[in-house]
């Protein structure tokens, strides 16, 4: 390797950056301005809408005035309020926005205060107005007033102290530091914005750096240089790597300036401040390294397949989607990093952005962090090195994209009569939207008809609909009838997918737990199956999905998607899909596993209908499960750890078995013509 070569094709490709207006504004002069702009911005702007509410006259209207008269004369005394009279439709002028708020008091009130009973008082507002909703609560604020006169009045009339009726009082003692507070407040927004930063530096650059000049036409030219194929490679890769420093530096530097010198509003308003110290900035510093350097090898990588600037960002626009969903964590509130969770790119550095401006330096964490996003960007540098420096990669024109290269040597054994990639995703969407707009609001009013309507007539009628359309003959989707021996092997393999499946849903939970709020409304939609009855339930939860969804994922989508990107393409991509079909993050692993292993069962067996058996056995086995109390109790059984990983092996072992089996040398007479 010569360091000089990369040195000359740095500085050439540094001028062309530089050069480029795009790139210049994304990378450096965007984050100097937009900060201010926004944080400071919006500052005076809040400044200015609490003065302005502050100022805001009200108007009310009061029904049944007499019955409280103390209380009429409070709202009257406030300058902020103004009482209308004679209007007969008082809740019409509310609606009508004539009104701010309508208070309503009751003719039983007086009598009610006098035997000290409690009584109502009607407050009317306009929820979707913010002048209404504010005077509500400013209204709210008097009568509370009036209602602690009130019992203030009966504890002096019975000859007690006061302080009677508030025995027990309430002092926080907030023991964080303003620092801390400033810190856990605009920690997780600091820390996502640069982690989009990095990759929106990283992004324009590798995009113009290979994709731009095969458009401009200079990259043969400089092919032919006398610098080296690794020598150029890696001086563009240090480029990209660099401005994606640049750019995560300079939106921290500029933000971070920005919190700790604009936020005169949060320190008066409450005890919190902002302030980034040398320390803090060189560790943060030191954690982005590894993650500017995964980024920058796979935007690079992906980059080389575009042959022009529009294409790359096609390719490259998608990554950087998915790469900001895992940044997005640290903004959730209770998400704490673990070392579980140190492992999960992206968000591990997220996270650990986090607690480093809070001041929290876990030694276990920052190793695990550091080494695990030091794998990944030798691991990506590695595979774009060796991807790059294939010539029909770089110039060629035989490569049509990075899916296709990738899953090149996995491809069908037989061409098949079927839809195209496009063909799949569109109905996968289209079912999609189905079930969304119809399928969850049947089921949520109806849960057997829902089940019923939305497995017959929104999952499979779609797809064969679209299988007349095409006139796709039925041995395409691989319906051809199994032997019984291979049939029976989906009850040994649907038992073991669906304990993989459970102790994949366990380790996530550990990763993303789920809120009490799901979990109790989980286990309501469990009682409401079990309500439904052992054969019902059975029918619509176990056996219509595994025949209706199959035929649509298996059946369809994942063979159209195997004809564009190979059988491995087809098992990953549609398992992938079915998993977020079920739209439910927190149960995404455990229906990813079962997902995977009915696409690699299709394509060992060739035969949808064990696909089907299969998944009927997986979701009967959830099912009972959930229906007899007693079977429940086997879950006590594998709570020792040491258990559950025999377990896990054991269920590993038996799905691999009757895997291999499916393949065997004699094949069934109805595989022979397929």
């Amino acid at each position: 390797m010569k360091f000089g070569q990369i040195k000359v094709i740095m500085e050439k490709e540094f001028k062309e950056t530089l050069r480029d207006k795009r790139t210049l504004f994304v990378s450096i002069i965007l984050p100097i301005i937009l900060y201010p702009i926004l944080i400071i911005g919006l500052s005076q702007i809040s400044i200015f809408q609490v003065q302005k509410i502050q100022k805001k006259v009200f108007s009310i209207f009061i029904s049944g005035s007499e019955y409280a008269p103390e209380l009429a004369e409070a709202v009257l005394a406030d300058s902020q309020f103004v009482i209308r009279e004679g209007i007969s439709q008082p809740l019409d002028a509310l609606k009508k926005g004539d009104l701010h708020l309508f208070l309503e008091i009751p003719p039983g009130l007086e009598d009610s205060l006098k035997h000290e009973h409690p009584a109502g008082i009607n407050i009317y507002y306009d929820g979707a107005s913010e002048e209404s909703d504010a005077g509500s609560e400013r209204l709210g604020n008097i009568i509370n007033a009036y209602r602690d006169e009130i019992v203030r009045n009966w504890v002096t009339e019975k000859g007690l102290n006061p302080e009677f009726i508030k025995p027990i009082l309430k002092n926080y003692r907030n023991i964080a530091t303003a620092k801390e507070m400033g810190a856990f407040l605009f920690g997780g927004i600091l820390a996502f914005f640069v982690i989009i930063m990095i990759i929106t530096g990283a992004y324009y650059c590798s995009v113009d750096m290979l994709a731009g000049e095969k458009e401009r036409g200079t990259l043969e030219t400089l092919m032919v240089s006398p610098a080296g194929r690794t020598e150029i490679i890696i001086g563009k890769y240090l480029t990209v790597f660099t401005m994606a420093i640049v750019t995560a530096l300079l939106n921290l530097a500029s933000m971070g300036l920005t919190l700790t010198h604009g936020m005169f509003l949060m320190e008066k308003m409450a005890d919190i401040k902002f302030s980034l110290n040398f320390t803090s900035l060189a560790s943060i510093f030191f954690i982005l390294v590894p993650l500017a350097a995964l980024f920058s090898a796979l935007f690079l990588a992906l980059s080389a397949f575009a042959k022009s600037y529009k294409e790359a960002q096609s390719y490259l626009t998608p990554l950087v989607i998915i790469s900001e969903l895992p940044a997005i964590v640290v903004l959730l509130p209770g998400v704490q990093l673990t070392n579980l969770m140190a492992f999960v790119p992206i968000m591990n550095v997220a996270l650990l952005f986090k607690e480093m401006l809070m001041g929290k330096y876990i030694l276990s964490h920052v190793v695990i962090v550091l080494c695990s996003m030091a794998l990944y960007a030798i691991l990506a540098l590695a595979w774009a090195i060796r991807l790059l420096q294939r010539e029909e990669i770089l110039i060629g024109d035989k490569i049509q994209s990075p899916f296709k290269y990738i899953f090149r040597k996995r491809t069908l054994k037989k061409q098949l009569q079927y839809p195209g990639l496009g063909d799949s995703f569109l109905l996968f969407l289209f079912t999609l939207v189905l079930l969304w707009y119809i399928g969850q609001p049947l089921q949520l009013s109806n849960v057997f008809t829902g089940l019923l309507i939305t497995e017959l007539g929104l999952v499979l009628l779609p797809s064969l609909i679209l299988v007349k359309r095409f006139g796709i003959p039925l041995g395409s989707i691989k319906l051809n009838p199994p032997s019984m021996l291979k049939l029976i092997f989906s009850i040994p393999m649907g038992v073991s997918i669906f304990y993989l499946g459970t102790q994949a849903q366990v380790y996530s939970s550990l990763v993303f737990p789920p809120p009490m709020e799901y979990i109790q409304g989980f286990n309501q939609i469990i009682a409401r199956l079990g309500n439904l009855g052992f054969i019902p339930g059975l029918f619509v939860i176990a056996l219509l999905p595994g025949l209706c969804e199959e035929f649509l994922f298996r059946g369809y989508i994942q063979n159209g998607i195997a004809r564009k990107w190979g059988s491995i393409g087809g098992v990953i991509v549609t398992a992938f899909l079915f998993a977020f079909f079920h739209l439910d993050p927190f149960r995404f692993a455990s229906v990813l596993i079962p997902g995977l292993a009915l696409g690699f069962i299709l394509m060992r067996s060739d035969s949808l209908p064990i696909a089907m058996a299969t998944h009927v056995i997986v979701n009967s086995v959830a099912f009972c499960l959930s229906y007899f109390p007693i079977m429940a109790n086997f879950e006590l059984i594998f709570e020792d750890q040491l258990l559950q990983v025999f377990c896990t092996l054991l269920a590993l072992a038996i799905f691999i078995l009757f895997y291999i089996l499916l393949n065997s040398k004699k094949k069934d007479k109805s595989d022979e013509g397929i």
